[in-house]
């Protein structure tokens, strides 16, 4: 098995991102927009994402923007990922999701957050978050950097999700061309 880099990771995780986000967009767009289907639609926002993932996972280990990097994902014998797998591996990218779930709701529910939107200032010296938000914030961040420093410190190239999960990341050699898989 050749370990997938933290170059092919990345990107195939923001194709994924603007996917998710693309889709809310259209949603807002076509269903007029209004509060009530924002907060909606921010609830579904954070579960989106892990929703998507699951689902590509257990079903062939790729979502969209891994099949377009030729990476997928499998239990670390490489077989094929269990549905089990699939929900210990995302469960750290759910928990993630929070704070931007409540950021979403928090904004659309303040009055003068789509002034503030259209203007140049910084969200962050213009609106008080509540107390909560903070804490939240903090640990989704002390979990994202243990994510990266496990990742960067990991012979097998996984990240927390994966140890957790038992799986790796690796280059789909039925797709890629095992010359180029080998460059670091």
């Amino acid at each position: 098995m050749i370990y997938a880099p933290f170059w092919r990771r990345f990107p195939a995780y923001l194709i994924d991102i603007i996917i998710i986000v693309m889709f809310f967009i259209l949603t807002m767009l076509f269903t007029g927009g209004t509060e009530e289907l924002a907060i909606t639609a921010a609830l579904l926002q954070g579960m989106a994402y892990f929703i998507y993932t699951l689902y590509f996972h257990s079903q062939s280990g790729q979502t969209i923007g891994k099949r377009l990097l030729k990476i997928k994902v499998v239990n670390s014998n490489g077989d094929k990922l269990t549905f089990k797998q699939s929900i210990q591996r995302n469960a750290i990218i759910f928990f993630q999701s929070l704070p931007w779930i409540f950021a979403t709701i928090i904004m659309i529910q303040t009055p003068e957050s789509l002034d503030y939107l259209n203007s140049a200032h910084c969200m962050w010296e213009a609106r008080k978050w509540p107390d909560f938000y903070g804490p939240i914030a903090t640990l989704v961040h002390i979990t994202l950097a243990a994510q990266l420093i496990v990742f960067f410190l990991n012979k097998k190239n996984q990240s927390l999700h994966d140890l957790i999960a038992n799986t790796v990341v690796i280059v789909d050699q039925k797709s890629a061309d095992t010359k180029d898989a080998a460059i670091p």
